[in-house]
């Protein structure tokens, strides 16, 4: 007799106390009757529930019948069989407590243990995991300031020893620029002004000070001239030329292009030997005096002042 498939059979939707169903006792196929499924079931169903031990806790989880007052062995019955149920899964033990950042995973078949999460290896947007998920380096340029604390006020963030990164104070970055008032030769600040007077003026020991009445005035240097023509050189500036020559002499005052010497820069001159002192104009330079540009006799003196960038005014005992 050819089998039949159990999807080709007509479905009953009730059921009768003497319906045949077919039931699998291992390698034997059976029929039973709905009525005596139904003994069985309740039988089983009423055992279990006349006694909630621990001799039902390998199939399930006991509970006291309806009505009934549960005693404190009861309870501790009915968890005892809950945990028993509650610790397996895929009908494994958990395993003792693991350590912090790891998580319950299936190891070999239906073990279950503990594991460390790995991360597989790949750029993972602002990082790279490598090694096996063992090691995870940030992109560069992906760290903002927003993503970054926020220092304290009036710091800065850097290291002052080479070992870690801090919010340093501006003392410290004082201290690691070596930037005081004067005290070394790397560079320092200018202290504050001590009053509004506006004569004072800073000294090299990065203090304040009123000009002494009581120093000595700027003394101006005498330089020798002997030759018969001679031009000024920035280095003259605040000295005395003396010329002294037998012959005449020819000053020359120059221009910026000739000679860079500061405006309203001051250089004297006296006539020192016999050779007269003649004073001219060098190339793009312009020089007035009154009543003129020569000195009036020997031992007469003149102050050349440079009143703009190629002008010069003398002042002094002149002649026409």
């Amino acid at each position: 007799m050819a089998a039949i498939p159990i999807n080709s059979l007509p479905e009953k939707t009730t059921a009768a106390t003497d319906d045949l169903i077919v039931v699998q006792a291992g390698p034997d196929t059976k029929k039973m009757k709905v009525s005596t499924l139904n003994t069985l079931t309740d039988s089983g169903v009423n055992a279990h529930m006349a006694d909630p031990t621990a001799a039902h806790a390998a199939s399930a989880v006991s509970a006291a019948p309806s009505g009934s007052i549960l005693t404190a062995t009861d309870v501790q019955a009915q968890l005892v069989q809950a945990d028993a149920k509650l610790v397996t899964i895929n009908n494994s033990t958990l395993p003792p407590v693991g350590t912090v950042g790891q998580v319950l995973g299936v190891t070999t078949g239906p073990l279950v243990a503990w594991v460390t999460p790995i991360f597989s290896d790949g750029d993972k947007g602002d990082i790279i995991v490598s090694g096996t998920g063992s090691v995870m380096t940030i992109d560069t340029g992906v760290v903002t300031n927003a993503k970054m604390a926020v220092p304290p006020s009036t710091t800065l963030k850097g290291s002052d020893d080479g070992t870690a990164v801090k919010d340093l104070t501006v003392a410290t970055v004082k201290t690691m620029l070596a930037v005081n008032q004067f005290t070394t030769t790397v560079g320092g600040t200018v202290p504050s002004a001590a009053g509004t007077d506006i004569t004072m003026f800073l000294r090299s020991d990065a203090t304040w000070a009123n000009p002494s009445t009581s120093s000595a005035p700027v003394r101006r240097p005498v330089v020798a001239q002997g030759g018969t023509a001679y031009t000024p050189a920035p280095a003259d500036e605040n000295t005395m030329i003396q010329l002294a020559n037998a012959a005449a002499i020819t000053v020359t005052l120059p221009s910026d292009a000739t000679a860079a010497i500061p405006a309203w820069a001051e250089i004297d001159f006296v006539w020192w030997d016999v050779g007269a002192v003649t004073f001219i104009a060098g190339s793009g330079a312009a020089v007035f005096g009154t009543p003129g540009l020569k000195l009036r006799a020997r031992y007469s003196v003149c102050t050349a002042k440079k009143v703009g960038g190629n002008t010069w005014l003398l002042i002094g005992d002149l002649a026409p």
